[in-house]
């Protein structure tokens, strides 16, 4: 879980890092089954995105990872431009060495269903050959899956070490996502130290 410098948006002092290169190294030292959740964004330059998450990302895939599935992290953007939307979020791009994840539990992302207890039909969606499935009748559980949007009020977590930094991101993303991907007992690494979050 890490989120590396780029775009030059913090003023790093110099300091550069080759992503594509970092990616070969992760590549490397990760078990077949291992999962790199990759939290970035891109520079606004010249009145354009600079693309370069999307760039890192088939990069990546040159190499061998697999796109597992994009989250975002809406991170409630305080700033606006006059003349673009504000930035609300980042994206987590989920990368997989190997055919799926070695270990994967969502449950504790889950959020209050409001449909709970009510039957609902699902299932009714357009097929690839352009026909409608069956749809089905279900009670809605308690909790469901909260999807690909990751909703978190961040505030620097209340630690004076992440308010000198220039660049973090809150705690409960880097705790979700290894609850998600690690099982108990493995092995975390972020090649990045910043404020210590993972």
């Amino acid at each position: 879980v890490t989120s590396p410098p780029y775009d030059n948006l913090r003023d790093y002092k110099g300091f550069s890092i080759d992503l594509h290169g970092l990616g070969e190294q992760l590549f490397r030292v990760l078990k077949d089954g291992g999962v790199c959740v990759w939290v970035v964004q891109d520079a606004c330059i010249k009145g354009a995105r600079s693309g370069t998450s999307f760039r890192t990302a088939v990069g990546f895939m040159d190499i061998g990872w697999r796109l597992w599935d994009t989250l975002s992290y809406f991170r409630r953007g305080v700033w606006a431009h006059e003349t673009r939307f504000r930035t609300d979020f980042e994206y987590m791009f989920v990368f997989l060495k190997g055919n799926k994840p070695q270990y994967f539990n969502k449950e504790h992302l889950n959020v209050p269903n409001p449909s709970a207890g009510k039957v609902t039909s699902c299932g009714g969606s357009r097929k690839k050959d352009g026909t409608m499935g069956k749809a089905k009748h279900l009670i809605g559980k308690p909790t469901k899956c909260r999807g690909t949007i990751f909703n978190y009020n961040f505030g620097g977590d209340g630690s004076k070490l992440k308010k000198k930094h220039p660049a973090v991101y809150p705690d409960i993303l880097a705790l979700d996502m290894i609850e998600c991907f690690c099982p108990p007992d493995g092995v975390v690494l972020d090649p990045f130290s910043g404020s210590g979050t993972t």
